[in-house]
Protein backbone atom coordinates (compact mmCIF):
# COMPACT_ATOMS: atom_id res chain seq x y z
CA UNK A 1 0.00 0.00 0.00
CA UNK A 2 1.29 3.80 -0.94
CA UNK A 3 1.17 6.39 1.93
CA UNK A 4 -1.87 7.74 -0.19
CA UNK A 5 -3.72 4.77 0.20
CA UNK A 6 -2.55 4.23 3.57
CA UNK A 7 -4.16 7.53 4.52
CA UNK A 8 -7.72 7.17 2.31
CA UNK A 9 -7.97 3.98 4.57
CA UNK A 10 -7.12 5.40 7.73
CA UNK A 11 -9.79 8.20 6.81
CA UNK A 12 -12.23 6.06 5.94
CA UNK A 13 -11.99 4.19 9.23
CA UNK A 14 -11.45 7.03 11.42
CA UNK A 15 -14.46 5.68 13.77
CA UNK A 16 -12.44 2.74 14.53
CA UNK A 17 -9.46 4.74 15.69
CA UNK A 18 -11.32 7.24 17.07
CA UNK A 19 -12.71 4.43 19.65
CA UNK A 20 -9.62 2.51 20.36
CA UNK A 21 -8.55 5.93 21.76
CA UNK A 22 -11.40 6.43 23.81
CA UNK A 23 -10.76 3.08 25.21
CA UNK A 24 -6.99 4.23 25.84
CA UNK A 25 -8.12 7.25 27.75
CA UNK A 26 -10.62 5.31 29.92
CA UNK A 27 -7.32 3.77 31.03
CA UNK A 28 -5.23 6.33 31.22
CA UNK A 29 -7.84 7.36 33.18
CA UNK A 30 -8.21 4.23 35.81
CA UNK A 31 -4.21 5.03 36.00
CA UNK A 32 -4.35 8.31 37.12
CA UNK A 33 -7.05 7.62 39.73
CA UNK A 34 -5.76 4.51 41.39
CA UNK A 35 -5.18 3.89 44.70
CA UNK A 36 -1.11 4.50 45.11
CA UNK A 37 0.29 2.33 47.77
CA UNK A 38 3.53 3.56 49.70
CA UNK A 39 5.77 1.43 51.72
CA UNK A 40 8.32 2.27 54.08
CA UNK A 41 10.73 0.91 56.53
CA UNK A 42 12.96 1.64 59.13
CA UNK A 43 16.39 0.07 60.88
CA UNK A 44 16.89 -0.74 64.13
CA UNK A 45 19.91 -1.64 66.56
CA UNK A 46 19.62 -3.56 69.83
CA UNK A 47 22.75 -2.63 72.09
CA UNK A 48 23.32 -1.25 75.51
CA UNK A 49 22.07 1.48 76.91
CA UNK A 50 25.45 3.40 76.71
CA UNK A 51 26.90 1.66 73.90
CA UNK A 52 29.14 -0.46 76.39
CA UNK A 53 30.69 -3.80 75.50
CA UNK A 54 28.95 -6.93 76.94
CA UNK A 55 32.10 -8.95 76.14
CA UNK A 56 31.45 -11.36 73.41
CA UNK A 57 27.53 -9.92 72.44
CA UNK A 58 26.63 -10.83 76.18
CA UNK A 59 24.07 -8.63 78.59
CA UNK A 60 23.79 -10.42 81.95
CA UNK A 61 24.93 -13.58 83.84
CA UNK A 62 22.87 -15.99 81.73
CA UNK A 63 25.17 -15.09 78.66
CA UNK A 64 22.41 -14.99 76.16
CA UNK A 65 23.78 -13.34 72.92
CA UNK A 66 22.50 -10.15 71.99
CA UNK A 67 21.52 -11.35 68.54
CA UNK A 68 19.52 -14.42 70.05
CA UNK A 69 17.40 -11.50 71.98
CA UNK A 70 17.05 -9.77 69.04
CA UNK A 71 15.68 -12.77 67.56
CA UNK A 72 13.63 -13.28 70.39
CA UNK A 73 11.54 -10.25 70.72
CA UNK A 74 11.39 -10.14 66.68
CA UNK A 75 9.42 -13.66 66.87
CA UNK A 76 7.18 -12.29 69.56
CA UNK A 77 6.78 -9.36 67.34
CA UNK A 78 5.40 -11.22 64.80
CA UNK A 79 2.96 -13.56 66.47
CA UNK A 80 -0.65 -13.65 66.05
CA UNK A 81 -1.32 -12.29 69.31
CA UNK A 82 0.62 -9.48 69.01
CA UNK A 83 -0.20 -8.30 65.36
CA UNK A 84 -3.75 -8.37 66.32
CA UNK A 85 -2.96 -5.57 69.37
CA UNK A 86 -0.98 -3.86 66.92
CA UNK A 87 -3.69 -3.48 64.30
CA UNK A 88 -6.41 -2.88 67.00
CA UNK A 89 -4.05 0.15 67.71
CA UNK A 90 -4.16 1.19 64.54
CA UNK A 91 -1.39 0.08 62.61
CA UNK A 92 -1.86 -1.04 58.96
CA UNK A 93 -2.53 -4.83 58.67
CA UNK A 94 0.91 -6.73 57.39
CA UNK A 95 3.46 -5.21 58.85
CA UNK A 96 6.77 -7.50 58.85
CA UNK A 97 9.30 -7.39 61.45
CA UNK A 98 12.43 -9.06 60.68
CA UNK A 99 16.11 -9.58 61.75
CA UNK A 100 18.89 -8.90 59.56
CA UNK A 101 20.09 -11.96 57.59
CA UNK A 102 24.00 -11.81 58.06
CA UNK A 103 24.84 -14.14 55.31
CA UNK A 104 23.43 -12.24 52.66
CA UNK A 105 21.82 -15.42 51.10
CA UNK A 106 17.51 -15.91 51.28
CA UNK A 107 18.41 -20.16 51.04
CA UNK A 108 21.23 -20.53 54.08
CA UNK A 109 20.50 -17.48 56.51
CA UNK A 110 22.14 -16.49 59.69
CA UNK A 111 21.14 -14.43 62.55
CA UNK A 112 24.32 -13.19 64.21
CA UNK A 113 23.65 -9.60 63.95
CA UNK A 114 21.69 -7.36 66.54
CA UNK A 115 19.60 -5.19 63.66
CA UNK A 116 16.43 -5.45 62.58
CA UNK A 117 13.74 -3.82 60.02
CA UNK A 118 10.27 -2.85 60.61
CA UNK A 119 8.04 -2.03 57.04
CA UNK A 120 4.47 -2.10 56.11
CA UNK A 121 2.46 -1.17 53.11
CA UNK A 122 -0.29 1.58 53.35
CA UNK A 123 -2.49 3.77 50.88
CA UNK A 124 -1.97 6.49 53.46
CA UNK A 125 1.91 7.21 53.92
CA UNK A 126 0.86 9.28 57.71
CA UNK A 127 -0.61 6.27 59.28
CA UNK A 128 2.08 4.35 57.55
CA UNK A 129 4.92 6.11 59.38
CA UNK A 130 2.92 6.27 62.54
CA UNK A 131 1.99 2.34 62.48
CA UNK A 132 5.49 1.59 61.85
CA UNK A 133 6.86 3.82 64.70
CA UNK A 134 3.58 2.09 67.09
CA UNK A 135 5.67 -1.29 66.45
CA UNK A 136 8.90 0.14 67.43
CA UNK A 137 7.92 1.34 70.37
CA UNK A 138 6.21 -1.98 71.32
CA UNK A 139 9.54 -3.95 70.54
CA UNK A 140 11.29 -1.78 72.41
CA UNK A 141 8.13 -2.27 75.44
CA UNK A 142 8.50 -6.38 74.76
CA UNK A 143 12.48 -5.87 75.25
CA UNK A 144 12.84 -4.52 78.09
CA UNK A 145 9.97 -6.83 79.77
CA UNK A 146 12.19 -9.49 78.66
CA UNK A 147 15.26 -8.60 80.52
CA UNK A 148 12.93 -7.43 83.66
CA UNK A 149 11.50 -10.74 83.48
CA UNK A 150 14.86 -12.08 83.80
CA UNK A 151 16.02 -9.90 86.63
CA UNK A 152 18.69 -7.84 84.44
CA UNK A 153 20.03 -4.85 86.19
CA UNK A 154 18.97 -1.16 84.71
CA UNK A 155 23.23 -0.67 84.03
CA UNK A 156 22.78 -3.88 82.01
CA UNK A 157 19.64 -3.18 79.90
CA UNK A 158 19.66 -3.44 76.21
CA UNK A 159 17.96 -0.52 74.06
CA UNK A 160 16.95 -1.03 70.54
CA UNK A 161 17.67 2.29 68.98
CA UNK A 162 16.44 3.80 65.63
CA UNK A 163 18.96 4.15 62.49
CA UNK A 164 16.91 4.68 60.01
CA UNK A 165 13.62 6.51 60.32
CA UNK A 166 10.45 4.91 57.65
CA UNK A 167 9.93 7.44 55.00
CA UNK A 168 7.05 6.42 52.08
CA UNK A 169 8.37 5.63 49.30
CA UNK A 170 5.15 5.64 46.67
CA UNK A 171 4.92 1.69 44.46
CA UNK A 172 7.01 1.50 41.57
CA UNK A 173 6.28 2.76 38.00
CA UNK A 174 5.11 6.41 37.18
CA UNK A 175 1.56 7.31 36.40
CA UNK A 176 3.26 9.64 33.16
CA UNK A 177 4.81 6.73 31.54
CA UNK A 178 1.39 4.51 31.86
CA UNK A 179 -0.34 6.87 30.09
CA UNK A 180 2.33 7.47 27.48
CA UNK A 181 2.12 3.36 26.99
CA UNK A 182 -1.10 3.47 27.16
CA UNK A 183 -1.71 6.16 24.56
CA UNK A 184 0.59 4.24 21.95
CA UNK A 185 -0.88 0.86 22.39
CA UNK A 186 -4.35 2.73 21.42
CA UNK A 187 -3.11 4.32 18.81
CA UNK A 188 -0.80 1.07 17.03
CA UNK A 189 -4.39 -1.15 18.12
CA UNK A 190 -6.84 1.67 16.66
CA UNK A 191 -4.96 2.20 13.03
CA UNK A 192 -4.13 -1.99 12.96
CA UNK A 193 -8.22 -2.82 13.16
CA UNK A 194 -8.72 0.43 11.13
CA UNK A 195 -6.88 -1.37 8.47
CA UNK A 196 -8.38 -4.74 9.28
CA UNK A 197 -11.56 -4.13 8.84
CA UNK A 198 -11.42 -1.79 5.82
CA UNK A 199 -10.41 -4.80 3.71
CA UNK A 200 -13.31 -6.76 5.63
CA UNK A 201 -16.36 -4.60 5.38
CA UNK A 202 -17.16 -3.33 2.16
CA UNK A 203 -16.75 0.16 1.24
CA UNK A 204 -19.03 2.38 -0.27
CA UNK A 205 -16.48 4.90 -1.53
CA UNK A 206 -14.36 1.77 -3.34
CA UNK A 207 -17.60 -0.01 -4.23
CA UNK A 208 -17.55 -0.29 -8.17
CA UNK A 209 -20.38 -1.31 -9.81
CA UNK A 210 -19.36 -3.83 -12.55
CA UNK A 211 -21.07 -2.74 -16.18
CA UNK A 212 -23.27 -4.44 -17.88
CA UNK A 213 -22.49 -6.25 -20.61
CA UNK A 214 -24.21 -4.56 -24.29
CA UNK A 215 -27.40 -6.24 -25.65
CA UNK A 216 -26.34 -7.69 -29.18
CA UNK A 217 -28.97 -7.25 -31.49
CA UNK A 218 -30.31 -10.65 -33.03
CA UNK A 219 -31.54 -11.38 -36.04
CA UNK A 220 -34.93 -11.48 -34.76
CA UNK A 221 -35.06 -8.24 -34.15
CA UNK A 222 -34.62 -7.17 -37.63
CA UNK A 223 -38.20 -8.08 -39.17
CA UNK A 224 -38.88 -7.04 -42.51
Amino acid sequence: MTVQEWAATLRRRWYVIGFAMFLALVGIYGVHKRTISYDACNSMYVSGLSGQSFGGDRYDTYNPSVAVVTQAVTVAMMSQPEQSSMVAAGVPAGYQVAQTNSSGDPRFPTYTQPTLTICDSSDNPTALVSGINTVAAKYQAVLLQLQAAQGVPHSALLTAAVLVQPVPVPGEGRPSQAALGLALIGLIVGISLAVWTDRLLPSSGRRRRTPSAPVRPTRASFRP
